[in-house]
């Protein structure tokens, strides 16, 4: 991070001569990666029992190398329930540290948004100042998991009357959500019988997919006994003779499939 250099001064001193040679500064260039940067000297002075034999010049300068810092980043272990991304809370871990000044924009993913065990994998880049280059980036992975998402479905309940065709079966979600872009597929059902009573509507092929944990809640399809009314045909007939047929005729509603009346009307009143 810093442009501090660490430098060996070497002189051409008479030998024999005692000299103590010492600088106030020594900088590279700038704190960035690269071979043969220009290092300065300044400052540079002489002390000792020789040192008013000699003249020094105050600045110096040489070449060296800032080579790039290794650092790994490792994923951190997450799991979440299931919402239709690939987006992790967790944080990598950064080690060693960056040098100081210098920023971190890491982040992690799961390898796929959907449920099951997964892998997490960091990605992302150092701000030094130099495009990242400063550093030598080693990603390592880490394990996580997404687990279902939880979803209750709530039949509605359905009634029809005794020889209607079935209404739609239809349903409500009545706990938790889908992620947007999922649905659900597949049919209601429900046990079979036309009689008046009460019938189970069944999950059937009701799937909202292998991310989900789904809880169905059924309800009954309900079929009422059908409403019809029947007018006997008013009849006469002389005295001593026998009894005409007693006929009637369907005056609202109707019969339902291959239904069929049994049985014949029975005459009431005064003298029958």
């Amino acid at each position: 991070g810093p442009t501090a250099a660490t430098v060996s001064l070497s002189d051409n001193r008479v030998s024999g001569n005692t000299l103590t040679v010492a600088s106030t500064s020594t900088t590279f260039a700038n704190k960035n990666v690269g071979t043969g940067k220009l290092v300065t000297v300044s400052g540079i002075s002489i002390t000792g029992v020789d040192a008013g034999n000699y003249t020094v010049n105050t600045s110096a300068t040489t070449t060296a190398d800032i080579t790039t810092k290794s650092i790994t980043v490792t994923a951190v272990t997450d799991s979440k329930t299931y919402n239709g991304t690939t987006n992790s809370a967790g944080t990598p871990t950064i080690a060693p540290g960056l040098a100081s000044g210098d920023t971190a924009s890491f982040t992690q993913a799961f390898d796929s948004g959907n449920v099951g065990a997964r892998t997490l994998t960091p990605s992302g880049s150092v701000s030094d100042g130099n495009g990242g280059n400063n550093y030598a980036v080693t990603f390592a992975n880490m394990s996580g998991s997404i687990t279902v998402r939880p979803l209750t479905v709530t039949a509605d309940a359905r009634n029809k009357t005794d020889g209607d065709a079935d209404p739609s079966l239809t349903y409500q979600v009545t706990s938790g959500s889908l992620v947007s872009g999922d649905s659900l597929s597949g049919n209601l059902t429900r046990v079979t019988g036309e009689s008046v009573g009460g019938y189970a509507i069944q999950q059937g092929t009701l799937t909202a997919g292998s991310n989900y944990m789904l809880t169905y809640v059924r309800a009954n399809l309900t079929i009422s006994a059908r409403a019809i009314t029947v007018t006997a045909d008013a009849k006469s007939k002389t005295y001593g003779d026998a009894d005409p047929a007693l006929t009637y005729q369907i005056t609202s509603g109707s019969l339902a499939f291959t239904d069929v009346f049994t049985g014949m009307p029975q005459p009431t009143g005064v003298g029958g």
